[in-house]
Protein backbone atom coordinates (compact mmCIF):
# COMPACT_ATOMS: atom_id res chain seq x y z
CA UNK A 1 0.00 0.00 0.00
CA UNK A 2 1.44 3.39 -0.94
CA UNK A 3 1.90 5.67 2.07
CA UNK A 4 -0.38 8.28 0.49
CA UNK A 5 -3.23 5.73 0.31
CA UNK A 6 -2.70 4.79 3.96
CA UNK A 7 -2.59 8.46 4.95
CA UNK A 8 -5.81 9.14 3.03
CA UNK A 9 -7.47 6.28 4.92
CA UNK A 10 -6.34 7.65 8.30
CA UNK A 11 -7.42 11.19 7.34
CA UNK A 12 -10.88 9.92 6.43
CA UNK A 13 -11.16 8.04 9.71
CA UNK A 14 -10.15 11.13 11.69
CA UNK A 15 -12.83 13.14 9.85
CA UNK A 16 -15.45 10.51 10.62
CA UNK A 17 -15.67 9.28 7.02
CA UNK A 18 -15.72 5.62 7.98
CA UNK A 19 -16.95 2.73 5.83
CA UNK A 20 -19.33 0.18 7.37
CA UNK A 21 -16.94 -2.64 6.50
CA UNK A 22 -13.20 -2.97 5.79
CA UNK A 23 -10.82 -5.72 4.79
CA UNK A 24 -7.19 -4.95 5.68
CA UNK A 25 -4.90 -7.62 4.22
CA UNK A 26 -1.28 -8.14 3.21
CA UNK A 27 2.17 -8.49 4.80
CA UNK A 28 2.86 -4.88 5.91
CA UNK A 29 1.94 -5.32 9.58
CA UNK A 30 3.07 -1.89 10.82
CA UNK A 31 0.74 0.18 8.60
CA UNK A 32 -2.03 -2.39 8.94
CA UNK A 33 -1.92 -2.17 12.74
CA UNK A 34 -1.74 1.63 12.59
CA UNK A 35 -4.92 1.68 10.48
CA UNK A 36 -6.71 -0.50 13.04
CA UNK A 37 -5.39 1.74 15.83
CA UNK A 38 -6.84 4.79 14.06
CA UNK A 39 -10.29 3.16 14.03
CA UNK A 40 -9.98 2.23 17.71
CA UNK A 41 -8.95 5.78 18.60
CA UNK A 42 -11.95 7.26 16.80
CA UNK A 43 -14.61 4.71 17.75
CA UNK A 44 -13.44 2.98 20.94
CA UNK A 45 -11.33 5.43 22.93
CA UNK A 46 -11.80 6.59 26.50
CA UNK A 47 -13.29 4.91 29.55
CA UNK A 48 -16.34 3.58 27.70
CA UNK A 49 -14.38 2.41 24.67
CA UNK A 50 -14.25 -1.20 25.82
CA UNK A 51 -18.05 -1.34 25.72
CA UNK A 52 -18.04 -0.27 22.07
CA UNK A 53 -15.44 -2.75 20.83
CA UNK A 54 -15.66 -6.47 20.01
CA UNK A 55 -12.63 -8.44 18.83
CA UNK A 56 -12.92 -11.96 17.42
CA UNK A 57 -10.45 -14.66 16.42
CA UNK A 58 -11.59 -15.43 12.89
CA UNK A 59 -10.38 -19.02 13.10
CA UNK A 60 -12.60 -19.73 16.13
CA UNK A 61 -15.58 -17.37 16.08
CA UNK A 62 -18.91 -18.34 14.55
CA UNK A 63 -20.32 -16.10 11.85
CA UNK A 64 -23.49 -15.57 13.86
CA UNK A 65 -21.47 -14.16 16.78
CA UNK A 66 -19.74 -11.67 14.51
CA UNK A 67 -22.96 -10.54 12.86
CA UNK A 68 -24.74 -10.24 16.22
CA UNK A 69 -21.93 -8.01 17.49
CA UNK A 70 -22.13 -5.83 14.38
CA UNK A 71 -25.88 -5.47 14.83
CA UNK A 72 -25.66 -4.61 18.53
CA UNK A 73 -26.70 -1.02 19.25
CA UNK A 74 -23.94 1.21 20.60
CA UNK A 75 -24.95 3.51 23.45
CA UNK A 76 -21.52 5.13 23.83
CA UNK A 77 -20.39 6.22 20.34
CA UNK A 78 -21.63 6.94 16.85
CA UNK A 79 -20.65 3.47 15.70
CA UNK A 80 -19.78 0.11 17.16
CA UNK A 81 -16.38 -1.31 16.18
CA UNK A 82 -16.12 -5.05 15.46
CA UNK A 83 -12.71 -6.48 14.54
CA UNK A 84 -12.21 -9.99 13.14
CA UNK A 85 -8.56 -11.07 13.18
CA UNK A 86 -7.29 -13.76 10.79
CA UNK A 87 -10.66 -14.44 9.12
CA UNK A 88 -11.08 -17.52 6.94
CA UNK A 89 -13.79 -16.12 4.68
CA UNK A 90 -11.38 -14.73 2.08
CA UNK A 91 -9.20 -17.76 1.48
CA UNK A 92 -9.46 -19.98 -1.57
CA UNK A 93 -11.36 -23.19 -0.91
CA UNK A 94 -9.69 -25.27 -3.56
CA UNK A 95 -8.99 -25.06 -7.25
CA UNK A 96 -11.84 -23.87 -9.44
CA UNK A 97 -12.30 -23.96 -13.17
CA UNK A 98 -12.01 -20.60 -14.88
CA UNK A 99 -15.01 -18.39 -14.17
CA UNK A 100 -16.37 -20.70 -11.46
CA UNK A 101 -17.58 -18.97 -8.29
CA UNK A 102 -16.45 -19.97 -4.80
CA UNK A 103 -18.77 -22.42 -3.09
CA UNK A 104 -20.22 -20.88 0.07
CA UNK A 105 -20.85 -22.57 3.42
CA UNK A 106 -23.75 -21.58 5.65
CA UNK A 107 -21.61 -19.16 7.63
CA UNK A 108 -20.42 -17.47 4.47
CA UNK A 109 -23.98 -17.07 3.21
CA UNK A 110 -25.03 -15.40 6.44
CA UNK A 111 -22.07 -13.05 6.16
CA UNK A 112 -22.86 -12.30 2.52
CA UNK A 113 -26.40 -11.40 3.49
CA UNK A 114 -25.06 -8.99 6.12
CA UNK A 115 -22.52 -7.47 3.72
CA UNK A 116 -25.23 -6.71 1.17
CA UNK A 117 -26.76 -4.31 3.68
CA UNK A 118 -24.31 -3.73 6.56
CA UNK A 119 -25.39 -1.92 9.70
CA UNK A 120 -24.54 1.78 9.16
CA UNK A 121 -24.11 2.16 12.95
CA UNK A 122 -21.26 -0.36 12.96
CA UNK A 123 -17.79 -0.69 11.50
CA UNK A 124 -16.86 -4.31 10.78
CA UNK A 125 -13.13 -4.81 10.12
CA UNK A 126 -11.48 -7.99 8.85
CA UNK A 127 -7.69 -8.05 9.41
CA UNK A 128 -5.22 -10.60 8.03
CA UNK A 129 -1.58 -10.68 7.06
CA UNK A 130 -2.28 -13.33 4.45
CA UNK A 131 -3.11 -12.95 0.80
CA UNK A 132 -6.77 -13.27 -0.13
CA UNK A 133 -8.84 -14.56 -3.02
CA UNK A 134 -10.05 -11.42 -4.74
CA UNK A 135 -12.48 -13.47 -6.85
CA UNK A 136 -14.40 -14.77 -3.83
CA UNK A 137 -17.94 -13.56 -3.18
CA UNK A 138 -17.00 -12.26 0.26
CA UNK A 139 -14.14 -10.15 -1.12
CA UNK A 140 -16.39 -8.68 -3.80
CA UNK A 141 -19.11 -7.97 -1.24
CA UNK A 142 -16.70 -6.11 1.04
CA UNK A 143 -15.35 -4.11 -1.91
CA UNK A 144 -18.89 -3.13 -2.90
CA UNK A 145 -20.16 -2.19 0.57
CA UNK A 146 -16.90 -0.83 1.99
CA UNK A 147 -13.19 -1.02 1.26
CA UNK A 148 -10.74 -3.88 0.71
CA UNK A 149 -7.22 -2.49 1.15
CA UNK A 150 -4.01 -4.40 0.50
CA UNK A 151 -1.08 -3.54 2.75
CA UNK A 152 2.01 -4.36 0.69
CA UNK A 153 5.53 -3.92 2.00
CA UNK A 154 7.02 -0.56 1.04
CA UNK A 155 10.11 -0.86 -1.12
CA UNK A 156 12.89 1.20 -2.59
CA UNK A 157 12.40 4.93 -2.90
CA UNK A 158 8.99 4.90 -1.21
CA UNK A 159 10.40 3.27 1.93
CA UNK A 160 13.32 5.70 1.95
CA UNK A 161 10.97 8.66 1.60
CA UNK A 162 8.90 7.39 4.52
CA UNK A 163 12.03 6.94 6.69
CA UNK A 164 13.33 10.38 5.74
CA UNK A 165 9.99 11.96 6.63
CA UNK A 166 10.00 10.13 9.97
CA UNK A 167 13.44 11.59 10.76
CA UNK A 168 12.09 15.03 9.84
CA UNK A 169 9.19 14.61 12.26
CA UNK A 170 11.73 13.88 15.00
CA UNK A 171 13.78 16.98 14.14
CA UNK A 172 16.58 15.14 12.34
CA UNK A 173 18.09 14.90 8.88
CA UNK A 174 20.00 11.92 7.51
CA UNK A 175 22.75 11.62 4.90
CA UNK A 176 21.78 9.89 1.66
CA UNK A 177 24.25 7.02 2.06
CA UNK A 178 23.24 6.56 5.70
CA UNK A 179 19.57 6.41 4.69
CA UNK A 180 20.28 3.78 2.04
CA UNK A 181 22.24 1.67 4.51
CA UNK A 182 19.57 1.92 7.19
CA UNK A 183 16.77 0.91 4.82
CA UNK A 184 18.87 -1.95 3.42
CA UNK A 185 19.26 -3.31 6.95
CA UNK A 186 15.48 -3.26 7.48
CA UNK A 187 13.96 -3.81 4.02
CA UNK A 188 10.66 -5.45 4.97
CA UNK A 189 9.71 -4.46 8.50
CA UNK A 190 8.58 -0.87 9.02
CA UNK A 191 8.06 -1.48 12.71
CA UNK A 192 11.71 -2.37 13.23
CA UNK A 193 12.80 0.45 10.92
CA UNK A 194 10.72 2.94 12.91
CA UNK A 195 12.39 1.75 16.12
CA UNK A 196 15.84 2.19 14.58
CA UNK A 197 14.93 5.71 13.42
CA UNK A 198 13.80 6.70 16.89
CA UNK A 199 16.94 5.19 18.44
CA UNK A 200 19.19 7.07 16.01
CA UNK A 201 17.31 10.32 16.67
CA UNK A 202 18.24 10.07 20.35
CA UNK A 203 21.94 9.26 19.87
CA UNK A 204 23.21 12.84 19.75
CA UNK A 205 20.56 15.40 20.58
CA UNK A 206 22.94 18.25 19.79
CA UNK A 207 23.58 17.06 16.23
CA UNK A 208 20.95 17.67 13.56
CA UNK A 209 22.19 15.19 10.93
CA UNK A 210 22.51 11.41 11.27
CA UNK A 211 25.64 9.97 9.63
CA UNK A 212 26.37 6.55 8.16
CA UNK A 213 28.88 5.96 10.98
CA UNK A 214 26.08 6.36 13.51
CA UNK A 215 23.83 4.00 11.54
CA UNK A 216 26.54 1.33 11.45
CA UNK A 217 27.36 1.81 15.12
CA UNK A 218 23.73 1.54 16.16
CA UNK A 219 23.27 -1.58 14.06
CA UNK A 220 26.33 -3.43 15.37
CA UNK A 221 24.43 -5.37 18.03
CA UNK A 222 21.19 -5.63 16.08
CA UNK A 223 19.98 -9.12 15.16
CA UNK A 224 18.59 -7.66 11.92
CA UNK A 225 22.02 -6.34 10.98
CA UNK A 226 23.66 -9.64 11.90
CA UNK A 227 21.30 -11.59 9.64
CA UNK A 228 21.94 -9.08 6.88
CA UNK A 229 25.69 -9.72 7.25
CA UNK A 230 25.09 -13.47 7.26
CA UNK A 231 23.21 -13.51 3.97
CA UNK A 232 25.84 -11.20 2.50
CA UNK A 233 28.61 -13.64 3.47
CA UNK A 234 26.62 -16.52 1.98
CA UNK A 235 26.01 -14.55 -1.21
CA UNK A 236 29.72 -13.74 -1.42
CA UNK A 237 30.58 -17.42 -0.75
CA UNK A 238 32.63 -16.54 2.35
CA UNK A 239 31.65 -19.70 4.19
CA UNK A 240 33.98 -19.32 7.19
CA UNK A 241 32.69 -15.83 8.00
CA UNK A 242 29.13 -16.99 7.34
CA UNK A 243 29.49 -19.80 9.89
CA UNK A 244 30.95 -17.43 12.48
CA UNK A 245 28.10 -14.98 11.97
CA UNK A 246 25.51 -17.78 12.06
CA UNK A 247 26.79 -18.98 15.46
CA UNK A 248 26.73 -15.41 16.74
CA UNK A 249 23.10 -14.94 15.65
CA UNK A 250 22.02 -18.26 17.16
CA UNK A 251 23.76 -17.23 20.39
CA UNK A 252 21.66 -14.05 20.39
CA UNK A 253 18.52 -16.20 20.47
CA UNK A 254 17.30 -15.60 16.92
CA UNK A 255 14.70 -18.12 15.72
CA UNK A 256 16.20 -20.76 13.35
CA UNK A 257 13.23 -20.63 10.94
CA UNK A 258 13.56 -16.85 10.67
CA UNK A 259 17.27 -17.15 9.89
CA UNK A 260 16.51 -19.74 7.22
CA UNK A 261 13.75 -17.55 5.75
CA UNK A 262 16.18 -14.65 5.35
CA UNK A 263 18.76 -16.90 3.67
CA UNK A 264 16.11 -18.29 1.30
CA UNK A 265 14.86 -14.82 0.43
CA UNK A 266 18.36 -13.64 -0.48
CA UNK A 267 18.97 -16.69 -2.63
CA UNK A 268 15.67 -16.18 -4.47
CA UNK A 269 16.62 -12.58 -5.22
CA UNK A 270 20.03 -13.66 -6.46
CA UNK A 271 18.38 -16.29 -8.69
CA UNK A 272 16.04 -13.66 -10.17
CA UNK A 273 19.02 -11.45 -10.98
CA UNK A 274 21.07 -14.33 -12.41
CA UNK A 275 18.23 -15.48 -14.66
CA UNK A 276 17.51 -11.97 -15.96
CA UNK A 277 21.20 -11.19 -16.45
CA UNK A 278 21.53 -14.27 -18.64
CA UNK A 279 18.65 -12.88 -20.72
CA UNK A 280 20.68 -9.74 -21.36
CA UNK A 281 19.17 -7.34 -18.80
CA UNK A 282 21.32 -4.29 -18.04
CA UNK A 283 22.19 -3.29 -14.46
CA UNK A 284 19.60 -0.51 -14.55
CA UNK A 285 16.94 -2.99 -15.71
CA UNK A 286 17.94 -5.42 -12.98
CA UNK A 287 17.58 -2.73 -10.32
CA UNK A 288 14.09 -1.92 -11.60
CA UNK A 289 13.15 -5.61 -11.66
CA UNK A 290 14.18 -6.01 -8.02
CA UNK A 291 12.13 -2.97 -6.99
CA UNK A 292 14.89 -1.88 -4.61
CA UNK A 293 17.11 1.10 -4.15
CA UNK A 294 20.36 0.77 -6.17
CA UNK A 295 22.43 0.30 -2.97
CA UNK A 296 21.07 -3.11 -1.82
CA UNK A 297 20.23 -4.10 -5.41
CA UNK A 298 23.87 -3.56 -6.42
CA UNK A 299 25.04 -5.96 -3.72
CA UNK A 300 22.67 -8.66 -4.97
CA UNK A 301 23.78 -8.12 -8.56
CA UNK A 302 27.43 -8.55 -7.50
CA UNK A 303 26.60 -11.67 -5.49
CA UNK A 304 24.87 -13.23 -8.52
CA UNK A 305 28.27 -13.44 -10.22
CA UNK A 306 29.34 -16.03 -7.63
CA UNK A 307 26.68 -18.58 -8.62
CA UNK A 308 25.30 -20.38 -11.63
CA UNK A 309 21.55 -20.84 -12.01
CA UNK A 310 21.97 -24.55 -11.25
CA UNK A 311 23.90 -23.79 -8.06
CA UNK A 312 21.21 -21.38 -6.89
CA UNK A 313 18.46 -23.90 -7.58
CA UNK A 314 20.42 -26.48 -5.59
CA UNK A 315 20.92 -23.95 -2.76
CA UNK A 316 17.15 -23.37 -2.59
CA UNK A 317 16.62 -27.15 -2.50
CA UNK A 318 18.97 -27.25 0.48
CA UNK A 319 16.93 -24.55 2.20
CA UNK A 320 13.72 -26.47 1.55
CA UNK A 321 15.18 -29.67 3.01
CA UNK A 322 16.48 -27.82 6.08
CA UNK A 323 13.07 -26.16 6.50
CA UNK A 324 11.33 -29.54 6.56
CA UNK A 325 13.95 -30.92 8.97
CA UNK A 326 13.51 -27.97 11.35
CA UNK A 327 9.73 -28.24 11.32
CA UNK A 328 9.85 -31.99 11.99
CA UNK A 329 12.59 -31.68 14.66
CA UNK A 330 14.98 -33.96 12.77
CA UNK A 331 18.15 -32.72 14.40
CA UNK A 332 19.77 -29.82 16.20
CA UNK A 333 18.59 -26.50 14.65
CA UNK A 334 22.10 -25.01 14.93
CA UNK A 335 23.68 -28.02 13.21
CA UNK A 336 21.05 -28.06 10.47
CA UNK A 337 21.66 -24.37 9.69
CA UNK A 338 25.42 -24.93 9.63
CA UNK A 339 24.91 -27.78 7.15
CA UNK A 340 22.88 -25.40 4.98
CA UNK A 341 25.60 -22.73 5.01
CA UNK A 342 28.32 -25.28 4.20
CA UNK A 343 26.28 -26.92 1.45
CA UNK A 344 25.46 -23.58 -0.20
CA UNK A 345 29.01 -22.29 0.08
CA UNK A 346 30.62 -25.43 -1.34
CA UNK A 347 27.89 -26.31 -3.87
CA UNK A 348 27.26 -29.63 -2.14
CA UNK A 349 23.88 -31.37 -2.32
CA UNK A 350 22.26 -32.24 0.99
CA UNK A 351 20.56 -35.51 1.83
CA UNK A 352 19.32 -35.71 5.39
CA UNK A 353 17.10 -38.71 4.80
CA UNK A 354 13.55 -38.95 6.09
Amino acid sequence: MPVKVYQALVNNIERGMIAPVYLFYGPESYLREKAVAALKKHLAAGDVGQFNLSIFDGAQARTEEIIDAANTVSFFAERRLVIVENPLYFKSKGKKTEGEEEEQGAGDINLLNYLQEPNPAACLVFVTGDSVNSRSKTFKAVSKSGQALEFKNLKGRELEDWAKDRFRQLGKKIDGQALQHLVALNPEDMGILRGEIEKLSLLDLGQERVSIEQVKQAATSSAEASIFDLVDFIGEKRSTLALEKLREIIGQGELPLRILAMISRQLRLILVVKSLAEQGFSQEELVRALGMHPYPAGKIIRQARNFSVEQLEQALEICLEIDMALKSSRGSPALLLELAVIGIGRNLPLNLGR
